[in-house]
């Protein structure tokens, strides 16, 4: 992808194998959700893939919480009808978008400094349904200095792995450059 002549990101293919969490119900990433941190505390708060400023009327829009602090997150996503491609299959393009915030969630402490997403993985297995409540779960990989990975992954109502990702984040040295909210 570039930007004029230089060059904003780079994609080449890759094979992703996770070990990968069991699927919760809809009822506790719900509930998750209501212990999330990230409302007061988001760094991008106007971020297409996870709020506080968006909603799942118009964005991905994916907020998690914590099931167990520190290691599992969980959320719900609803992926609106525009998203489809192949009638109500979600198109690969916004799943790699649900896919990547949420790897944030255990790997960055919302009181932490700001990081940014610098790689994502990701494997689709079977493309998430249109209109359909999901549940996303999140997971810690490990730390290494300023760099941070977490798992995520999406599944349908019935326990159906639909795609997994794996995300690289590193926390900024310079937040106004990135125009963080402080």
């Amino acid at each position: 992808m570039l930007d004029g002549d230089s060059v904003v990101a780079e994609g080449e293919p890759a094979d992703l194998r996770l070990d990968v969490p069991a699927p919760v119900s809809l009822e506790q990433a719900r509930s998750a959700l209501l212990e999330s941190e990230w409302h007061v505390n988001h760094p991008f708060p106007g971020c297409f893939g996870c709020e506080p400023e968006r909603s799942q009327e118009e964005a991905v829009a994916i907020t998690m919480g914590a099931l167990e602090t520190g290691i599992l997150y969980a959320g719900t996503w609803t992926p609106l009808e525009e998203f489809a491609s192949r009638g109500d299959r979600v198109a690969p393009l916004f799943v790699w978008s649900a896919l990547d915030c949420p790897t944030a969630a255990p790997a960055v402490a919302p009181d932490s400094r700001a990081s940014v997403l610098a790689r994502l993985t990701a494997r689709l297995l079977t493309p998430p349904l249109a209109r359909v409540e999901h549940t996303v779960l999140a997971w810690l990989i490990g730390h290494d200095g300023r760099k941070h990975l977490g798992g995520s992954a999406i599944y349908r109502p019935d326990g159906v792995l639909c795609a997994y990702a794996e995300g690289l984040w590193i926390d900024l040295r310079d937040l106004l450059v990135m125009g963080v909210r402080t």
